[in-house]
């Protein structure tokens, strides 16, 4: 009945059909996609060039990339770091508004980092004022002499209350040996992803081996600190030659007393003896009460100057120096002793 229509029906014309539409749709998709093929062959071919020629000797290529892993953790923390390597790479990111690279870290000495970490948490020693906790101090003097007055007993009591106030620096202080502890981390881990690119698994382990060695290191000072700390507040030593200020001290103290007391000498020509004699040993109480004040701050201002060079000494040289000396050959043993296992 429809004998014009034959043409356009059955399984021969459609697989015609669709064939054509096939080649069709290959002729519009074939170029986008050969061009995607070829720039991702050629990034892939970038890559392997970037990532060097075949390893033949495993352990030797291990052998080296950690000892440039520790070259470049010692050049960092000294400032000497070569940033070439970092130059080839093309990813950056967004920092306050502006694209660096990823690997801008490198640019910025680790020393430069520790050394702000340091002095940012050492402000919290600075930060201690004990003025406050000495206002009674009078009630401390009483308390501590007993039985005897306190004219006997004013070196103990001093010596006494200098130690209660050491004892407010332990907190600060491992404070800011566990500031430098994650600066040093931080360092690690921006050296590691720079020197073991071709190697995320050896990274991994390095960085691991590397923290590990920090973390001795970190206990090593915080025992030397609290060693230090118990020193300063066992033995009170006021023979300290910058402790010699206190006669000074004294000495405008009691001249500025005795100015005020002659002064006022007139006025109490008509008291009693007794009244006088009151009046007097209340004038004597209160300056022996400045002058203990006085030479507690200073004497706990010479002993925080003291811990806070000695606390800095002790993180450059245990935490640094000792680490990138230590640290090459701690590393190797630990990562080829692990090869040799698996």
């Amino acid at each position: 009945k429809f004998p014009s229509l034959c043409g356009v029906m059955g399984t021969p014309y459609l697989s015609k059909k669709l064939c054509n539409l096939l080649i069709k749709t290959l002729k519009e998709a074939l170029p986008s996609v050969s061009e995607k093929v070829n720039r991702q062959l050629e990034d892939h071919q970038n890559l392997l060039k970037e990532l060097g020629p075949e390893i033949t000797d495993k352990k030797l290529e291990v052998m080296n990339l950690v000892m440039k892993f520790n070259s470049n953790l010692r050049d960092s923390f000294s400032g000497m770091l070569t940033t070439q390597e970092t130059k080839k790479k093309k990813k950056t990111e967004v920092r306050d508004g502006v694209k660096l690279p990823v690997t801008v870290t490198l640019f910025y000495s680790a020393g430069s980092k520790l050394k702000d970490a340091i002095e940012r948490h050492m402000a919290q020693l600075d930060e201690i004022n004990i003025e406050e906790s000495l206002k009674n101090i009078d009630q401390q003097i009483s308390a501590s002499c007993g039985y005897q007055p306190p004219l006997f007993v004013a070196d103990s009591v001093f010596s006494r209350i200098v130690s209660e106030k050491i004892k407010s620096l332990y907190e600060p202080v491992m404070a800011v040996i566990n500031a430098a502890r994650e600066t040093i981390d931080r360092v690690i881990k921006d050296i590691g992803s720079s020197t073991f690119v071709r190697f995320p698994t050896l990274e991994a382990e390095v960085v691991m081996y590397a923290r590990q060695e920090v973390q001795a290191k970190v206990e090593q000072v915080q025992d030397f600190m609290k060693q230090f700390l118990a020193i300063q507040q066992g033995y009170i030593n006021t023979s300290n030659p910058e402790f010699d200020e206190r006669y000074t001290i004294a000495s405008s103290l009691f001249k500025d007393d005795d100015a005020a007391a002659a002064s006022s000498s007139d006025e109490s020509l008509g008291q009693s003896p007794n009244g006088r004699n009151l009046e007097q040993r209340k004038k004597l109480e209160e300056r022996e009460v400045k002058l203990m004040i006085k030479l507690v701050v200073h004497y706990f201002d010479i002993t925080r100057k003291t811990v806070k060079d000695n606390l800095h000494k002790a993180i450059i040289r245990m935490m640094v120096l000792d680490l990138v000396e230590t640290c090459n050959i701690t590393i190797l043993s630990q990562v080829l002793q692990m090869e040799v296992e698996s």
